[in-house]
């Protein structure tokens, strides 16, 4: 019989693209340092996601079209697929809304692709977590998160009022959340978003 699927995991990525995206990186590293970076950082990212059988694991993209694109991008060594969806929505939040409530009923968290230290283990971590809370993070060092999850899908008002890539990012989300929802923080980790997040998280 096969065992039920802890959850979801979702990879929120941007198909990497030279001179598009990690742009605070690029001007210290050059455009090209920062797009092997991005590749090797989404590779690293799939292969960790899907390494498990634990649970079902996807990616949401950008942009839309990266969805329907052949590839061996999101395909592991083993052979393992993750399904793949485009990010939909106007701003950041309401993408991150949108792939939570995209995924199968039961527990999801959802990861950025530039965050050098993730595990499967804390992966495992943080589905377990949303069991007994209904909305789990997992905070960065520089004062956001890497991870957003829930046991049920989320209004799409949550992140209402949020301010992306600020020291206060995580503080205002969870300030959001509705005030009898149980928040959980899981593992601690550092996203990359400078070269100084680079070798912090080496």
């Amino acid at each position: 019989m096969a065992r039920k699927p802890l959850g979801t995991v979702i990879l929120f990525a941007r198909l990497p693209r030279l001179g598009r995206g990690k742009r605070r990186l690029a001007r210290e590293i050059g455009d090209i340092a920062a797009w092997r970076f991005a590749r090797a950082s989404l590779a690293r990212s799939v292969a960790t996601v899907a390494r498990e059988e634990g649970w079902r694991a996807m990616a949401a993209l950008d942009p839309p079209t990266a969805a329907a694109r052949p590839g061996p991008v999101f395909t592991t060594g083993r052979g393992r697929r993750l399904g793949r969806r485009p990010q939909a929505g106007r701003d950041l939040g309401r993408r991150m809304l949108a792939g939570l409530r995209s995924a199968p009923p039961g527990p999801v968290v959802l990861i950025g692709a530039d965050i050098p230290d993730v595990t499967s283990a804390a992966l495992r971590r943080a589905l377990v977590a949303c069991r007994a809370a209904d909305l789990v993070f997992g905070p960065a060092t520089d004062g956001g998160f890497w991870l957003v999850g829930c046991r049920r899908k989320p209004s799409l008002r949550l992140f209402d009022g949020v301010g992306w890539s600020t020291s206060r990012t995580l503080a205002e989300a969870m300030a959001a959340a509705p005030r009898a929802w149980r928040i959980r923080l899981v593992d601690r980790l550092a996203d990359v978003d400078k070269a100084a997040d680079m070798r912090s998280g080496s």
